[in-house]
């Protein structure tokens, strides 16, 4: 009676642990599998971003890029900071450039013809603070006309920066988050 006490709790034991670890393993591995896919935006706004930009990221990323024979790119930027990161090794490197549907730009019906419209994301390498500091200099010989900024922030104190601009200049307006049907009116 005791050695079968004995096994059974021995055996109990073995069973939790071995479904902690694997209930552990899965969950490890669809977080990190969701995270592969879903890559975030390079953002102080974003949660994950730190995670992204740690070495456990850069580690399956890497791992994946071992298992391509070509890559494209949507530009010769992308492609250049694949190069430097030592990505694009013995593969066949080709810049595809994202499509453009024109034709939804021809059924836009223009109400007003005074404003300039700046669709962009919202960080430092689009320069939108130069932008609006030469809007200052242009909207003192046109002062009707308007400048909308519009776009998704990636960058919290670039952001920020941009509000308090916008705020010193006139005829400046920043829209975030503006969808394609909003964008069309």
């Amino acid at each position: 009676c005791c050695v079968f006490v004995c096994v059974f709790f021995f055996l109990s034991l073995y069973f939790f642990f071995f479904f902690l670890f694997f209930f552990l393993f899965i969950i490890f591995f669809f977080f990190f599998f969701f995270l592969m896919i879903r890559r975030p935006p390079r953002s102080t706004l974003f949660p994950y971003t730190t995670l992204f930009r740690s070495g456990i990221y850069k580690f399956f990323e890497k791992l994946a890029w071992k298992k391509f024979d070509k890559v494209a790119f949507i530009s010769h930027l992308s492609k250049k900071r694949g190069e430097e990161h030592k990505l694009t090794i013995n593969k066949k490197v080709k810049v595809i450039y994202p499509p453009v549907e024109f034709s939804r730009f021809n059924k836009l019906k223009v109400k007003d013809d005074n404003y300039f419209l700046y669709y962009s994301r919202l960080n430092p390498p689009k320069r939108q603070d130069l932008l609006i500091l030469a809007w200052k200099k242009f909207v003192e010989k046109h002062p009707k006309m308007k400048l909308f900024l519009v776009g998704t922030p990636e960058n919290e104190e670039y952001y920020k920066k941009l509000i308090e601009l916008s705020k010193s200049t006139k005829n400046v307006e920043i829209l975030t988050d503006v969808g394609e049907k909003e964008l069309e009116k």
